[in-house]
């Protein structure tokens, strides 16, 4: 009981780092074992060892529904890390995209940076030529005025053959300078207009960069929410990671219950009611399958009383409650679908049980081995087998049927169910079977009987 007790306290302080757990589903016996074994116990004793066995039994039961949430959570934590791990998928997507778009933006903002270089060069050059042609025509008209001042110009004026000769040396001198006023204002438009679209290349530089700039800001808005979602992950495994240690811990003093539990049956010798069902499996399984009809929204799918728990070979298979084997059948090997190795059902074990004050029959069927035999006591959580996929099915599963026999001592079920010698006792395999339609003996839904729905995993 020492060892019991110093393994809940340390489970129950561990508790205390996660509020997020329903700590009230799991609970320590604090007082002392009032049940003292002797070879010659009184019915005192007995009684108080009876009383003792229920708080154990009552225990474990409240285990099972803790384990039950500690499943639940790790479900969800499993859920949560794939949707953050999704959400990180489309960020890096996202960010992809966007440093593509930056490479973009970052070539056009080169390529308009060297285009305001060409376009300055052009001006530079455009206003090297207008100075050039300035100082040509100024030293022209100095030249021209010395001429006039040494008469040259006058001379060759008046140095015409004719009226008209003169009349075209005059109007020469002045195309020379209209011309050269023309040269340079189209040398000026066309300079104007290089300032015009540098001005323009410039307003798209300013553009293309405030684009990179939303674009950086883009870019590290998602970084920090892909920071927030590793971390996230992060902390759902670290959870998670409690979570199995939280499980573990609940094994460890499930197995110590247990064992006390044996000892007190060892010791008192009698049959003790269950008091509710606990998982055929300790490992995680999926339903794959409803009950009363395989698809529960298709009554054409085909009748099914039981729950399939699909889970991985060669998992242990546990007695769901107190009770004794009734029938069992080996030889059966890996099945397929319409094999009638088994009746169908493969290598079975089918056990009568005791839950409170209603017997019921339980089968289960498709295993790969089994480990108990016709007569054998099984208490709750007893190992009676290996999942496998014998007999007609389609991949390794556990076929759980729950067939509601009565109320009563469990001891005249098993003769009665010994003398209709038959795999699912009197019951005929259709719906009007279920107990939904008729009373005892009929199918439960073995789904409500282990609270499970179909589609999910536990």
């Amino acid at each position: 009981m020492k060892r019991v007790l110093s393994v809940l306290l340390a489970f129950t302080m561990i508790l205390g780092c996660f509020p997020f757990l329903n700590r009230d589903a799991f609970k320590v016996q604090a007082e002392d074992n009032p049940c003292v074994i002797s070879d010659d116990m009184t019915d005192e004793q007995k009684d108080a060892c009876k009383l003792y066995r229920q708080e154990l039994a009552q225990q474990m039961e409240d285990n099972q529904a803790y384990i039950k949430d500690i499943n639940a959570q790790m479900s969800d934590m499993k859920a949560n890390i794939a949707a953050q791990g999704e959400k990180i998928n489309q960020i890096n997507e996202k960010i992809e995209d966007i440093e593509d778009q930056i490479v973009v933006v970052e070539e056009n903002i080169t390529v308009t940076e060297n285009n305001i270089v060409v376009v300055e060069t052009k001006i530079a050059e455009r206003e090297a030529k207008i100075e050039e042609m300035n100082n040509a025509i100024k030293e022209r008209m100095a030249a021209e005025q010395s001429n006039v001042a040494s008469n040259n110009y006058i001379k060759f004026i008046m140095g015409a053959t004719s009226f008209v000769d003169m009349f075209r040396r005059i109007s020469a001198l002045n195309e020379i300078t209209s011309y050269d006023k023309e040269k340079i204002d189209e040398m000026q438009r066309e300079k104007e207009l290089l300032e015009k679209d540098k001005l323009e290349l410039e307003d798209q530089k300013v553009q293309l960069e405030k684009q990179r700039a939303d674009l950086d800001k883009t870019k590290e808005d998602l970084e920090t929410l892909k920071a927030q979602a590793e971390e996230l992950i992060a902390e759902y495994r670290r959870t998670q990671a409690a979570l199995a240690t939280e499980l573990e811990n609940v094994y460890l003093a499930m197995d110590d219950l247990k064992a006390q539990i044996e000892e007190l049956d060892q010791a008192l010798s009698d049959f003790y009611a269950s008091n509710g069902f606990y998982y055929p499996l300790h490992n995680r399984f999926y339903i794959s399958s409803g009950c009363y009809y395989y698809d529960p929204w298709d009554s054409y799918s085909g009748f099914h009383p039981a729950a399939d728990m699909a889970a991985n070979y060669g998992s242990t298979v546990y007695a769901v409650a107190n009770g004794v084997v009734v029938a069992t059948h080996t030889g059966c090997p890996y099945g397929y679908l319409g094999s009638y190795c088994g009746y169908g059902f493969g290598n079975y074990v089918c056990y009568i049980v005791q839950v409170g004050d209603t017997v019921y029959e339980i089968i289960n069927a498709h295993l790969s081995s089994v480990d108990v035999s016709v007569g054998q006591q099984v208490w709750q959580g007893d190992p009676i087998g290996l999942l496998g996929s014998s007999g007609s099915s389609t991949g390794p599963h556990l076929h759980v049927e729950v067939i509601r026999m009565g109320t009563g001592y469990i001891g005249s079920y098993i003769e009665s169910y010994a003398n209709v010698g038959r795999v699912y006792y009197t019951l005929g395999r259709n719906i009007y079977s279920a107990c939904s339609y008729r009373g005892a003996p009929c199918y439960e839904n073995a789904l409500n009987i282990f609270g499970v729905e179909y589609g999910y995993s536990y």
